[in-house]
């Protein structure tokens, strides 16, 4: 008798999980520069320009090119620009940075593009702050860095309220009664950065807060009303 042997259930749902769609990665950018008799040209193309408007979310191309350029001018650096080709590796790195946002439109396009310009600027700064020779110098640029990290975090956070992925404020209001009169109402907060409160502390400020039988007792005591 030959014994059967049967896929396992790990098996069985890696198998019938459909594939998950792969993200959008932006095309490779190159460049050339060549001096003029005033200025210097710089010129970007990539093999296949068609795919950075929907890395980027599927935005226009003047949106695309508007964006791209944007990049590029913080990117290079004046030691670089010289005739011939250009080494846009830094440029890539952030279109790689951007199109792992997997924005949605415009606004989340933009959103992307700060939030990678945010993560250049921030490693220059920490760089600069590893060559200080000044502790002047080295303070001012690790709070330049952590104002630019805490930038990014406002970005990622602004770009997870957009999506509905915010932390969610839920309210509850319990009505708590004492000798048939209600004489609070306990609140319980949920949601980020909020304390929470179980209806046990609710009730015990309750009771803390009603008067009690036998002082409601001399209130209503014509002796100590008065004449």
């Amino acid at each position: 008798m030959k014994a059967q042997i049967r896929p396992s259930a790990l098996a069985l749902t890696a198998s019938t999980q459909p594939d998950t769609p792969r993200r959008k990665r932006p095309p490779p950018i190159k460049g050339t520069s060549k001096r003029g008799d005033l200025v210097l040209s710089v010129q970007v193309t990539a093999d296949n320009m068609e795919a950075l408007p929907e890395a980027l979310g599927g935005v226009s191309e003047i949106l695309a090119d508007y964006l791209l350029h944007q990049m590029l001018s913080l990117t290079l650096r004046r030691s670089e620009l010289k005739d011939g080709e250009l080494d846009l590796t830094r440029l890539n790195a952030m279109l790689e940075i951007a199109a792992a946002v997997e924005p949605q439109d415009a606004v989340e396009a933009a959103l992307a593009t700060q939030m990678a310009a945010l993560h250049h600027l921030a490693m220059n700064c920490a760089r600069l702050a590893t060559a200080s020779e000044t502790l002047e110098q080295h303070t001012a640029h690790i709070n330049s860095v952590a104002k630019l990290l805490r930038a990014f975090t406002l970005h990622l956070e602004a770009l997870d309220r957009r999506r509905g992925k915010g932390p969610v404020q839920r309210f509850v209001v319990e009505n708590i009664h004492v000798n048939g009169q209600a004489v609070v109402a306990g609140v319980i907060t949920k949601g980020a950065g909020a304390a929470n409160e179980t209806g046990e502390r609710a009730h015990g400020r309750s009771h803390e807060s009603a008067p009690a039988d036998g002082a409601e007792e001399c209130r209503r005591s014509p002796a100590l009303s008065g004449p």
